[in-house]
């Protein structure tokens, strides 16, 4: 720590005094101790920014024999530090300070004030800069933030507190050939005068030089080629690139202006139509130096090509994927294709062609045109494109492809799929009336195909289910079946059966009635159910009687047994046994007793229905035998052949 200079004021009388007490008191500790401190000193903070405060600058006289002093400051209404002398620091700058000297033996002391003050200026030191001459930007901040020169501003050593920094430029232009402070082929340069200046008015200057070195042609770097989009084709040199300076990584344009260098540089553009949207332009290019004569590298030229490309194909909004059915008389499709609105970026639409495939997979093609359409806005370049008819178009999937072309070449394509359904219910044909006859056990089983009379389908095979139009025990109406299932119930009734006819495979069993409706028709039968099975009858076993025993009732003699396919008469009934009746003819038996033997014949009949034809079933013959010994009151002679007739009654339930 450096020890500040104060300016005390002491007299001679003060002097001589405090030294004849000091020689009187080097033995004397307890003597009187006496200081006189100074009303108001000046205190001015060293490089450190801080200074100790010193009995000597504080006291203007004393007389303190062994005096032990301490230098304290009133801060905040207290006396610092307990011990040691105050330190005065930048806190105290500008400040008047309540100070006292204080003799540690005897407690004597004095007070004064001290003002703080910070009289040093900053240090200030600037380098010089070299630039060349297409750098028309040369501010502080630009050349340290875009150009990273450390040297932008100059180095500031401040012992307390901030400082402002402030420069002024002076400019001075140089003619071809200039030269200053040693420095050759300058184009100019700037005088940079700098100031800091502390928080206390300290201020410092310094100067700096800023040369901007010439730069001739064949320091010149030219804009590269390029291509730019169609749809804006800005080719202004600004966009496209003009000839410039390369330092510190960063591009100085020499172009519009020569900046400082005595550059001229100009251009002429020479456009080449290569399509509607596309084009070249030659821009020529021409650099002068002014500073150089005339010759074959003086002026510098050189050719830039820019290229206005249209290189993106024309833009519609494809159809979306579809489903269609097939033409009213065959099983394709001739299909109107989709118009669609075309637009393209820069050039005239060129063609626009659909392919697909037809029902042989064999690729066709269309070509369409281009149109306008009603409420077109003729500012937009977008315009109708109709495509036409595609023909043939087989059942299934078809995928169909729209190639659009532009002035330039460019393709757009486009996909979408036509999936053709068929759309046409088969033609149904069937029998309008039917009959259907029972079998032996009461039921008939009808496939649907025996209702068919040639339906037919303009697209694919047909399936065939049908059902009964109602109900009833025999079968449910509720789906289509393979078989209409008729029984005993159906026996002289017209029953309504409905055949459907199907253009899709159907599975084999029963269906909902709502199955491939779409793809189905139907066609009303009238079925008449008959019962042309006979009754059947086996006679009882043949039986030998003596004519004496003969019982003309019959009863002894058994019963014939009897079966239907359906079911019998039972207001018939004979021996318990529902639907059998007999007749017995005695006309050939003269006498109960007569002696002979007799034979009969017992034919069953089996009735139907009043109205219907009687179905008689031959039940064989009963024979009653002659006795191997024949009574005597039998006459041999007047053997007599007699019939019974069994009848079999057969009656529908509910008829």
């Amino acid at each position: 720590m450096k020890k500040a200079n104060s300016t005390l004021f002491f007299n001679l009388m003060g002097w001589t005094l405090a030294l004849a007490l000091s020689l009187s008191a080097n033995n004397v500790t307890t003597a009187q101790c006496t200081m006189i401190c100074n009303d108001l000193v000046q205190i001015s903070l060293d490089q450190d920014c801080e200074v100790e405060l010193l009995p000597d600058m504080i006291l203007e006289g004393y007389s303190c024999p062994n005096g032990n002093f301490q230098v304290q400051a009133k801060i905040s209404g207290g006396w610092t530090p307990a011990s040691g002398n105050f330190v005065a620091t930048s806190a105290h700058i500008n400040l008047t300070l309540e100070v006292r000297v204080r003799d540690l033996n005897s407690g004597n002391s004095c007070w004064g004030y001290a003002h703080i003050e910070d009289k040093l200026a900053p240090l200030l030191e600037c380098e010089d800069i070299f630039l060349n001459c297409a750098i028309t930007e040369y501010s502080p901040a630009y050349l340290l933030d875009v150009l990273n020169i450390s040297e932008a501003y100059p180095l500031v050593d401040e012992n307390c507190t901030s400082t402002t920094l402030t420069h002024i430029d002076t400019w001075f232009d140089l003619a071809c050939g200039g030269s200053i402070n040693g420095n050759t082929d300058i184009s100019a340069y700037v005088l940079r005068k700098w100031t800091a200046v502390d928080e206390s008015g300290n201020s410092a200057t310094c100067n700096q030089y800023i040369y901007f070195e010439r730069r001739h042609g064949v320091d010149v770097f030219f804009p590269a080629d390029l291509t730019v989009d169609c749809t804006d084709p800005t080719t202004n040199p600004s966009e496209t690139g003009v000839p410039y300076v390369l330092d510190f990584g960063v591009q100085f344009p020499v172009w519009p202006n020569g900046t400082f260098c005595e550059l001229n540089a100009t251009f002429n553009d020479l456009r080449l139509n290569i399509c509607d949207g596309t084009y070249k332009i030659l821009r020529t290019w021409t650099v002068y130096d002014w500073c150089l004569p005339t010759g074959p590298s003086n002026p510098l030229t050189h050719i830039q090509i820019i290229k206005v490309e249209d290189n993106q194909g024309p833009e519609l909004d494809c159809p979306e994927d579809m489903t269609v059915g097939t033409n009213a008389n065959d099983c394709q499709l001739d299909f109107d294709l989709p118009d669609v609105i075309v637009t393209d970026n820069c050039s005239r639409l060129k063609s626009i062609e659909a392919q697909w495939q037809d029902y042989n997979g064999i690729w066709q093609s269309t070509y369409g045109t281009f149109t306008t359409f009603p409420g077109n806005n003729l500012w937009n370049r977008d315009t109708l494109a109709v495509l036409g008819y595609a023909d043939n178009l087989g059942i299934g999937v078809t995928p169909v492809k729209y190639i659009i072309k532009d002035d330039c070449g460019n393709v757009t394509m486009c996909f979408f799929d036509v999936t053709v359904e068929d759309g046409t219910p088969p033609t149904v044909a069937c029998d309008q009336t039917t009959k259907v006859g029972l079998s032996v056990d009461g039921m008939a089983f009808v496939n649907a195909t025996t209702f068919d009379d040639g339906s037919y389908d303009n697209c694919s095979p047909v399936y065939f289910k049908a059902r009964r139009m109602n109900p009833n025990g025999c079968q449910d109406d509720s789906q289509f079946h393979d078989q209409v299932k008729f029984c005993c119930e159906d026996i002289g009734d017209t029953i309504q059966v409905i055949l459907r006819v199907y253009d899709v495979p159907v599975p084999t069993g029963s269906v909902d009635l709502d199955y491939e409706e779409w793809h189905s028709n139907d066609c009303m039968i009238f079925v008449l159910v008959e019962d042309k099975i006979k009754p059947t009858c086996t006679a009882p076993n043949h039986v030998t009687v003596n004519c004496e025993s003969f019982d003309p009732s019959l009863w002894a003699y058994g019963k014939a047994q009897v079966s239907d396919n359906c079911c019998l008469d039972s207001s018939l009934v004979y021996q318990g046994q529902i639907g059998l009746t007999h007749t017995a003819n005695y006309s050939l038996f003269d006498t109960v007793c007569n002696k002979g033997h007799h034979h009969s014949d017992l034919p069953l009949v089996g009735l139907l229905r009043p109205e219907q034809p009687v179905h008689t079933a031959c039940c064989g013959y009963i024979q009653p035998k002659l006795l191997h010994q024949i009574p005597e009151r039998c006459n041999r002679n007047h053997v007599q052949r007699f019939r019974f007739i069994w009848r079999a009654e057969l009656l529908r339930q509910g008829l």
